[in-house]
C-alpha cells in the first residue's frame, strides 16, 4: 500500500483511536468512577447501586441500554454541579490509579504503544467526561484524549452538557474534526472498538478494528472483511495490512 503524502511530499500523520469503555479497559469507566466517587463520600450509597447495576448489565449482556448514554450523561453532569473543576481532576487522577488503570486490558495497551513506537499519534475517544480521557491519556503517554464536555463556568461544572455525549455519529464527528485541525490522514488511521455503537467511528478510518466485539458489530466486520481480535488470546493487534503499510 502506497504511503500517502501531503503537498510538500512529506507523508501524511495517521494515528490510532481507542474506544475506551470494554476495549481499552475492561468495563464501564464510568462505573469506576462512581465507586470512586463513592468511597470518598461524593454520593450516596443508592446512587452506587446504581452504577453497580449498570456495570453488572454492561458485563453480562455486552450492551448499553438505549437509553444509557443519555442518562449516564445527564447523572454525571448533575453529579459535578457545582464542583470546582480542579478539584475534580485531583480526585479523577486519584481514581485513575485506584480503579481504572487496573482494568487497563494489556495487550489493547500493548497495541497502543506499538502505534506510538511506529511514530503515529494515539488517542483515546470516548463518552466519558472529557477531563478523564485526558488525564488517563496523559498518564499512558498517549497524544491524547477526547470526551464528553461539560460546561464550565468561573472554574465550576454548570451540570450541562451543550455539545451533547459523545456517543454514536457524535464520536466519529468529533474524531473527523480533530482530525482536520492536526492534519491527520483517517484514511491511514486506525480505531479499536467492541461495539456496534462506534460504526461510524471504525467506517472513518481506512483499517477499522473489532476488540473482543458484541455480535453486531462481529457480524459486521466478518461482512467487510475486518479484523477481529479477542481480547483475552491475540499477541498484538496490528493488522498484516497495517504493518506491511508501514513499513513501506
Amino acid at each position: 500500500m502506497d504511503k500517502i503524502s501531503d503537498a510538500h511530499g512529506n507523508r501524511a500523520r495517521s494515528a490510532a483511536f481507542f474506544d475506551l469503555d470494554n476495549t481499552l479497559i475492561r468495563g464501564s469507566s464510568l462505573f469506576h468512577l462512581g465507586w470512586g466517587g463513592f468511597k470518598r463520600g461524593m454520593f450516596s450509597t443508592r446512587e452506587a447501586l446504581r452504577f453497580s447495576l449498570a456495570q453488572f448489565h454492561f458485563r453480562l449482556t455486552r450492551k448499553e441500554r438505549a437509553d444509557a448514554p443519555r442518562t449516564w450523561g445527564n447523572f454525571a453532569a448533575a453529579f459535578v454541579k457545582g464542583a470546582e473543576v480542579a478539584e475534580l481532576v485531583r480526585i479523577g487522577r486519584e481514581i485513575i490509579d485506584d480503579s481504572i488503570k487496573p482494568a487497563l486490558r494489556g495487550p489493547v495497551l500493548e497495541t497502543a504503544r506499538r502505534h506510538l513506537s511506529a511514530g503515529e499519534e494515539v488517542w483515546i475517544v470516548t463518552a466519558s467526561p472529557h477531563e478523564l480521557s485526558q488525564m488517563l491519556a496523559a498518564s499512558l503517554g498517549f497524544t491524547g484524549g477526547i470526551g464528553t464536555r461539560a460546561e464550565v463556568a468561573d472554574g465550576r461544572y454548570t451540570g450541562r452538557i451543550p455539545a451533547g455525549i459523545l456517543h454514536g455519529p457524535l464520536k466519529a464527528k468529533a474524531v473527523v474534526a480533530m482530525a482536520d485541525q492536526r492534519g491527520i490522514d483517517l484514511a491511514g488511521s486506525s480505531a479499536y472498538s467492541d461495539s456496534i455503537n462506534d460504526i461510524h467511528l471504525l467506517r472513518a478510518v481506512g483499517f477499522p478494528q473489532a476488540v473482543a466485539p458484541d455480535r453486531q458489530l462481529a457480524r459486521v466486520a466478518r461482512r467487510h472483511g475486518w479484523p477481529i481480535h479477542q481480547a483475552r488470546n491475540y499477541q498484538g493487534l496490528l493488522s498484516r495490512a497495517k504493518r506491511r503499510w508501514l513499513a513501506d
